[in-house]
C-alpha cells in the first residue's frame, strides 16, 4: 500500500527519524501515540457499545480531554519553518499555529460543555478564529488547504472539487462545534491532530502526498458519518440545514464569518439544540 521497490527496503529505517533532539524526552510522542490510542478507544466503543463513554463529572473524561490539549501545546516546542514547503504537505509555521488554534475550539467546547457550559460554547469557537485569524495576518503563504501540495499528474478539476470539499467540512466543523454533543466535537478534533501528525511522517518520507489526501479526507468522512448515523432525524435536520446554509452564505455570498458564528453562538445560548451534552442520541 505504501512503497515498492527500494523505497520499502528502508521504510522501517525511516521511522528511527521520527526521534528528533527536540522531542529528547519523547514527551510529545508519548502523548501523540497516547491521543491515537484514545481516539482508537472512543472509536471502539461507540462501534460496540453506541456510546463514546464521556461522562459527566468524570475524571477520566476530564483527564481525556486534558490529554489532547496537552498534544497540542506540547507541539510548540519544535520550531516549524516558517516558509511552507511547495512540492509536498508539510507543517510550517502557520499551519502548526492553525492546528493548535483549531484543536482548541473543539478542546475548548469540550471543556465548557463538559462543565455543564454547553450555552456558552460559542466562547471558544470565537476565541479559535480570532487566533487563526492572528496566524494568517503574522504568517499567511496562500490559504492553508486550498494551496496544499499535490501530486504531479493530479487534475485540477479533482484538486477543484477536494478543495472545496474540505472547505465545506471546515464550515461544518464550526457548525458541529456549536451544535452537536460532546462526542460530535470530539470527532471534529480527530483530522485536525492527525493532519500535523500525517504531516511529520511526510516529512520523515514515511508517506506520501497521496496518502496525506487521502488519510486526511477519511479522518473527515468520520465525522460526517457520525453526524448521519447517531444523531436523531430532527436535530440532524437541523444541524445540517444550519450548515448548508452557513456554507452558501459564506461561500456564495461572502457573509462574514463572524456574523455567522456570532449570531448562531447567540441562536445556541438563548435556543440550545437538542444535540448537546454527553450521550450518543441526542435529546430534546
Amino acid at each position: 500500500f505504501f512503497f515498492v521497490g527500494p523505497m520499502a527496503l528502508s521504510y522501517w529505517d525511516r521511522i528511527t527519524y521520527l526521534h528528533t533532539h527536540h522531542d529528547r524526552f519523547a514527551f510529545h510522542k508519548t502523548l501523540g501515540i497516547a491521543a491515537l490510542l484514545h481516539f482508537i478507544y472512543r472509536f471502539g466503543s461507540l462501534l460496540l457499545t453506541g456510546s463514546m463513554n464521556f461522562a459527566p463529572d468524570s475524571l477520566e473524561t476530564f483527564l481525556s480531554i486534558s490529554l489532547h490539549a496537552s498534544l497540542s501545546l506540547s507541539a510548540l516546542i519544535f520550531h516549524s519553518p516558517v516558509k511552507r514547503a511547495q512540492h509536498s504537505p508539510m507543517i510550517w509555521r502557520e499551519f502548526q499555529l492553525h492546528s493548535i488554534a483549531f484543536a482548541f475550539r473543539s478542546i475548548g467546547v469540550l471543556y465548557v460543555c463538559y462543565f455543564g457550559g454547553c450555552r456558552a460554547r460559542g466562547i471558544p469557537v470565537i476565541v479559535a478564529h480570532l487566533a487563526a485569524d492572528e496566524v494568517t495576518r503574522r504568517y499567511a503563504q496562500g490559504t492553508t488547504m486550498r494551496d496544499m501540495p499535490w501530486p504531479t499528474g493530479t487534475s485540477e478539476a479533482f484538486i477543484a472539487a477536494m478543495n472545496y470539499f474540505y472547505s465545506t467540512s471546515q464550515i461544518f466543523a464550526t457548525v458541529a462545534c456549536l451544535m452537536v454533543n460532546m462526542e460530535g466535537v470530539f470527532l471534529i478534533l480527530f483530522p485536525i491532530q492527525l493532519a500535523a501528525f500525517l504531516m511529520t511522517l511526510v516529512r520523515k518520507s514515511l508517506i506520501t502526498a497521496t496518502h496525506w489526501h487521502l488519510l486526511y479526507t477519511l479522518s473527515l468522512l468520520c465525522g460526517y458519518m457520525y453526524i448521519f448515523f447517531a444523531l436523531e432525524w430532527q436535530p440532524l435536520m437541523v444541524a445540517v440545514g444550519v450548515a448548508v446554509s452557513c456554507a452558501i452564505l459564506r461561500f456564495h455570498f461572502r457573509a462574514p464569518k463572524y456574523l455567522l458564528w456570532g449570531t448562531l453562538a447567540v441562536a445556541m445560548a438563548y435556543f440550545p439544540s437538542g444535540c448537546e451534552g454527553i450521550a450518543s442520541a441526542c435529546s430534546g
